[in-house]
């Protein structure tokens, strides 16, 4: 991730599409492929957590 944050808004364009979910690993500071299931689990939690 530090090392995006340096990247031009053209350079970062130009990777292409994401064709699978990521989420951020902060002990390696880089984006990590995950599942789909796991992906979704990931996004249904913050509605839980907001009735909490």
């Amino acid at each position: 991730m530090t090392e995006l944050s340096g990247w031009s808004d053209y350079d970062l364009e130009n990777q292409g599409r994401l064709t699978e979910p990521m989420v951020y690993d902060p002990e390696s500071d880089h984006y990590v492929p995950i599942s789909w299931k796991d992906a979704f689990e990931v996004v249904g939690r913050a509605p839980r957590a907001l009735r909490a």
